[in-house]
């Protein structure tokens, strides 16, 4: 890089920081080291400078992501150019689409049927199905990669973990894992839902399973299973990333209520994706729109008695249900397995059993 260019990387990297120097320092020599990264702040900080300065003032006014995003979208609409009238229109779609309550309870009544479906086919299984609305400041940086709202799959997202049994290999949980899936997809298509066609995943041959010794890859009798499926999911477990990740994704969609992002993963998958080798926070961390937005956010929300408020730099999780042994079966289990209270809903009742993948 040249030195012209440098000096000006520093002084935008400076002014968007809030002359926070030492921070800057180290993002310039990260830019040094990426061409890519450059790039993208000699582009984008400098001219967007006034749009951060006008979202610090709203975050640090409001209390609420509708009102947060009012405020943020007037101020936009006054600066009078293209860019900042799309800026704001995503700022409301986002927001009144994440605080519509119509759309909530139908996803929640959606998990529900997934619920009970999965009670009634799989009596042994044990899991859960947490769902959550993605943040304002995630839904952002997305909206700045893609700068389109139709690209944006996982505003409403959901996930199905599930657990051995005590008396379940790992490798037939994740052959469990595969027909769960093929399950709910079935149960979306008889209730009016369609899959959206999945985009190709990235190569994903990078994957070393001599770096992860603990990854269970699915036989070819499993991946079968879902052949139909194929060009509508992302399957991660047949193929994993380069990190270990795995899961399968799909995308359902509803002709009025949206969309919503489905996962699905063994508790070892999603161990591995929370806070091991394949955590989404080291993504997020690398993601230079959402790192800085994240930081400008968390310094304007500073200034009050909380440092974060669920919607903008936190997903809020609008539904949770839990699946555990029937009463019918427990009387078949092993005499030694710790046995559940059925009256509670809270996997933390499992009292070290013998395998929890």
């Amino acid at each position: 890089m040249k030195k012209m260019e440098e000096e000006k990387l520093f002084n935008m990297l400076l002014v968007n920081m809030n002359a926070n120097e030492e921070e800057a320092q180290k993002l310039l020599k990260k830019c040094l080291r990426n061409k890519e990264l450059a790039c993208f702040y000699l582009k984008n900080l400098d001219m967007n400078y006034y749009r951060n300065q006008l979202l610090f003032k709203a975050i640090s006014e409001e209390e609420n992501i509708l009102d947060l995003s009012e405020n943020y979208a007037t101020n936009l609409v006054a600066c009078n150019q293209l860019y900042d009238r799309e800026l704001a229109n995503w700022a409301l779609w986002f927001a009144n689409i994440t605080t519509d309550s119509t759309i909530r309870n139908y996803w929640r009544h959606f998990i529900n049927h997934c619920h009970d479906m999965l009670k009634d086919n799989y009596p042994n299984l044990i899991g859960e199905i947490p769902a959550r609305i993605k943040d304002w400041i995630g839904g952002w940086s997305k909206e700045a990669k893609f700068k389109n709202l139709l690209k944006i799959n996982d505003i409403y997202g959901s996930r199905i973990i599930i657990r051995a049994n005590n008396h379940e290999t790992p490798e037939q949980l994740v052959n469990t894992l595969y027909y769960v899936v093929k399950d709910i997809l079935e149960l979306a298509i008889s209730e009016g839902l369609s899959i959206l066609p999945a985009d190709p995943k990235k190569d994903t041959k990078s994957f070393n399973p001599k770096e992860h010794p603990e990854i269970i890859l699915p036989d070819k009798k499993s991946i079968s299973i879902l052949k139909e499926y194929d060009s509508y999911i992302k399957d991660y477990i047949a193929a994993p990333k380069e990190d270990g990740y795995q899961s399968i994704h799909a995308i359902l969609v509803h002709p009025t209520y949206g969309k919503m992002e489905m996962q699905y993963r063994t508790k070892l998958m999603d161990d591995y994706a929370e806070t091991g080798p394949a955590s989404h926070k080291k993504y997020k961390d690398l993601n230079p729109i959402y790192n800085f937005l994240m930081r400008l956010a968390l310094e304007a929300n500073s200034k009050k008695d909380h440092t974060d408020f669920i919607g903008l730099t936190k997903s809020e999780e609008f539904h949770h249900r839990y699946l555990r042994y029937s009463p019918i079966k427990q009387a078949n289990l092993p005499k030694d397995l710790s046995q559940l209270d059925l009256n509670k809903a809270d996997l933390s009742i499992l009292e070290n059993p013998k395998t929890f993948y």
